[in-house]
């Protein structure tokens, strides 16, 4: 069973209708779903995937308990010793995440930091990911990508190969 990870900016409360479809496709294929914990992208992936009742679900997070579980998926709590509320303290949940999928896919509004993260940490992994933008309404091709520029934290230095489309 292919494992997505699922997440976004925290600034991308709705799933654009070609979005939705994806997953509609993903659904279909029996994929299992990663995700996290936090308002915004992870919320609304996980209000998708409740609607339908979709079993296929894990819930990452760090902390004591999930901030948001709404499908009442079985939850995976990630050890982490960087100091709570941090950027470090959240995206231990992210990497594990990432570490754990076979595949990503992304609704990213072009500025988040921990958005660009996850998807310079997947393409390091060479996992593919689907990243779509909603600054621009679309997937973004891999050409559009440099948009990321070099990383300035952990990953490759080239990024013109970050967004690998899996259709």
């Amino acid at each position: 069973m292919t494992r997505i990870f699922l997440f976004g900016s925290r600034r991308c409360p709705q799933l654009a209708a070609a979005v939705r479809a994806e997953l509609e496709r993903l659904v279909e294929q029996g994929c299992e779903f990663l995700v996290g914990d936090a308002n915004g992208a992870d919320k609304t992936f996980q209000h998708w995937l409740a609607e339908r009742h979709h079993e296929g679900v894990r819930v990452f997070f760090v902390g004591s308990r999930p901030r948001n579980n709404l499908g009442h998926w079985p939850a995976r709590r990630v050890e982490t010793s960087a100091r709570p509320g941090t950027f470090d303290f959240y995206a231990a949940k992210d990497r594990e995440m990432s570490r754990l999928a076979d595949e990503g896919l992304c609704i990213w509004d072009e500025e988040s930091r921990g958005t660009r993260r996850n998807i310079v940490d997947l393409s390091a992994r060479a996992k593919k990911v689907l990243v779509y933008s909603t600054k621009r309404r679309a997937f973004l091709r891999p050409e559009d990508t440099e948009s990321l520029g070099p990383s300035t934290e952990t990953g490759p230095e080239r990024t013109e190969q970050l967004a690998l489309p899996w259709r």
